[in-house]
């Protein structure tokens, strides 16, 4: 089971960005290009894990074509966490800090009591999550969990712990010394 997935991480390459070691692959980078296969199986997958919601929400940029994916599949709609401000009325702001940089990031349409799935390609230091979650429970919507494709470093473990939500995740990844190892969840 997941095959595609199995052989799309078995030739990732890892670079350094400062002191963070990042790897690349077609879900969290575009590089290479995403197989329509390979995003078919895992919104499969995602599928099978995500709470009952009435929304997906998915940061800007590379959990776009997953939330797109797995809302085709359920007929949830989803709406983007942009990294730019439209100033629309509600827009609330979101300070975000990841392992390798900080920005700021908008959600607009969301209202008091929308159940919210979030989907996203990896969680490593838990920043963006751990952002969005107070942001949205601010406005009154109700996150009922997160589902991410790469848990890096167990950073699902940690922010799951922190923020009191569930984090799911299709693969675990370990990089130590310039060096990637995966398990899959089944």
């Amino acid at each position: 089971m997941l095959d595609k997935l199995r052989e799309s991480l078995a030739d990732v390459q890892i670079i350094k960005k400062g002191d963070y070691s990042y790897f690349i692959h077609p879900l969290a980078d575009g590089i290479p290009s995403i197989s329509a296969d390979l995003l078919n199986e895992i919104a499969d997958e995602i599928v099978k894990k995500i709470p009952r919601c009435n929304l997906i929400l998915s940061p800007e940029a590379m959990g776009i074509p997953l939330a797109t994916a797995v809302s085709m599949k359920t007929s949830i709609p989803y709406s983007i966490i942009r990294k730019r401000s439209y100033g629309i009325p509600g827009e609330v702001c979101i300070k975000q800090r990841t392992g390798y940089s900080q920005s700021m990031m908008y959600v607009n349409g969301i209202s008091n009591g929308d159940e919210i799935v979030i989907i996203d390609d990896i969680i490593s230091t838990g920043g963006t999550i751990r952002a969005i979650i107070p942001a949205l429970k601010s406005v009154g919507a109700q996150v009922k969990g997160v589902v991410v494709l790469f848990n890096k470093n167990h950073g699902a473990e940690k922010a799951s712990q922190d923020l009191g939500i569930s984090i799911e995740s299709l693969v675990d990844v370990e990089v130590v010394d310039d060096k990637i190892s995966f398990s899959i969840r089944q």
